[in-house]
């Protein structure tokens, strides 16, 4: 019953996370919400995992609980780096607004 909820309640924080994305103007604030995004999808992962080991499917639980942890570990290290370059845009062009870059 846990793994049902996880799965289906994060459903709209993935959903949510990358619509607030999408028209976000500020570029630390757009790749933050894109972060809750991907948390949304990890916890899906995870509650998939628990679904599938509860209905029996341990290999299926597996993979599942493999997949959400390497989308944690890849969402780390590729979300910061992200972070840094947002960091040299802002330094370089001494604006955080998406809409004014390019100009």
């Amino acid at each position: 019953m846990v793994g049902i909820y996880c799965t289906c309640s994060r459903y709209d924080s993935a959903i949510l996370g990358i619509l607030y994305a999408i028209v976000e103007p500020d570029i630390k604030r757009m790749l933050a919400f894109s972060s809750i995004e991907n948390i949304g999808i990890i916890l899906i992962g995870l509650g998939a995992s628990m679904v599938f080991l509860s209905s029996g499917y341990i290999t299926l639980s597996a993979i599942a609980a493999i997949a959400a942890l390497y989308h944690l570990l890849n969402h780390s290290v590729f979300k910061s780096l992200l972070f840094m370059g947002a960091g040299s845009i802002i330094y370089s062009t001494h604006t955080k607004n998406i809409e004014n870059l390019g100009v």
